[in-house]
């Protein structure tokens, strides 16, 4: 009977003695020999419970660390994830956080990658279009350049004909006296397109297709007169009056087309009755002036041209007799009598003409 209950125990005892959790307690007490008592046999199966229970509280914490080690391992691949460096999308990623101890290195290489600036206002080609095109390399790739670096980099990139402009333009100062903003600023004043409002306004209105151009390019066409129209900053009044002096095209309203065009640009809340009231007045100030032009000159016609009735009796009064050349003599004489009295000549101008004849007979 003894042995019986002795062999679970000895096969309990294998098993724990094999996995390694068997402890200190477990040892200094090993299982009753054959020969033992039946007494001892239930203070061993105690023990053995006692054992059983530590090793299911040991197995516990094993769980427990198990628990907090994965959680530990998924805050720590968070943070890697977090951690790694996102794309590089710019040249500037690339370099460190302080400025590179060589930046000439990196203006050329930003240099590489920009064209010459050519200004050409007739196709369309100024600064403006032009740096709107390297705006993200000036504000991004070039942000570790200081302001005097970007000034070298945008001064090398401007052509000759530009640059020497533009330095006469800045004159008493120089390129490096600039920062880079108050650079763009000038040149964007310096090489753009010299046109109003008004003037796009007017071109995106009686824009037309030629017979070569296709549909894609002339709805490109369209689609930038419409931008630079700038429909959101217009008014109700500021089209009509746009549509009135559109209308203005007869050569004779020249002139009120040009105040109102000129009231339109000094005036952007003019309404459309203030420039019919415009017209008006200078269509009545152009009639004043028509009027004094043609009566001057009449005036003038009715002063020199003597009433024949009267003046041809005058002259002949004035001949009398006598020989041919006393006759032409007399003539001159009447004459200058004539002028000096109508026209108001001076008396020295008539009596100058007196003593020609009188020394030329």
């Amino acid at each position: 009977m003894s042995s019986t209950e002795e062999t679970p125990i000895t096969e309990e005892q294998r098993r724990l003695s094999q996995n390694g959790v068997l402890n200190a307690a477990f040892i200094q007490h090993p299982p009753p020999s054959q020969n033992a008592p039946s007494l001892q046999t239930t203070s061993d199966i105690t023990m053995i419970q006692q054992m059983l229970h530590l090793l299911q509280q040991q197995m516990a914490q094993q769980q427990q660390q198990m628990t907090q080690q994965q959680h530990l391992f998924s805050q720590l691949m968070q943070q890697r994830e977090q951690q790694q460096p996102t794309p590089v999308t710019h040249y500037s990623e690339l370099q460190p956080s302080a400025k590179p101890s060589n930046p000439e290195l990196i203006l050329e290489a930003l240099a590489g990658n920009i064209t010459e600036f050519h200004h050409d206002a007739e196709a369309n080609i100024t600064f403006e279009s032009w740096y709107a095109r390297y705006d993200d390399l000036f504000s991004h790739d070039a942000s570790r350049l200081d302001d005097a670096a970007k000034v070298r980099l945008l001064g090398r990139k401007l052509g000759a004909g530009e640059y020497a402009r533009f330095t006469n333009f800045i004159l008493p100062r120089a390129p490096s006296d600039l920062s880079f903003s108050e650079m763009v600023e000038k040149l964007t004043v310096l090489f753009g397109k010299m046109e109003s409002t008004l003037s796009k306004r007017y071109k995106c209105l009686s824009i037309t297709k030629s017979r070569s151009e296709d549909f894609l390019s002339f709805t490109g066409r369209v689609n930038r007169a419409c931008v630079d129209f700038e429909f959101a900053s217009m008014t109700e009044e500021q089209f009509k009056c746009l549509v009135l002096v559109c209308g203005l095209k007869d050569e004779c309203d020249r002139d009120i087309r040009v105040r109102l065009l000129a009231s339109m640009e000094e005036r952007t809340d003019a309404t459309l009755a203030q420039l019919a009231e415009d017209c008006h007045r200078l269509a009545r100030v152009k009639a004043d002036s028509a009027m004094i032009a043609t009566e001057t000159p009449n005036r003038l016609t009715e002063a020199l041209v003597p009433n024949p009735v009267i003046r041809v009796g005058f002259v002949e009064h004035c001949i009398g007799p006598g020989n041919a050349r006393t006759r032409r003599t007399s003539v001159v004489i009447a004459v200058a009598s004539v002028i000096e009295r109508d026209i108001a000549l001076p008396h020295t101008a008539a009596r100058g003409i007196r003593n020609f004849t009188s020394d030329h007979p």
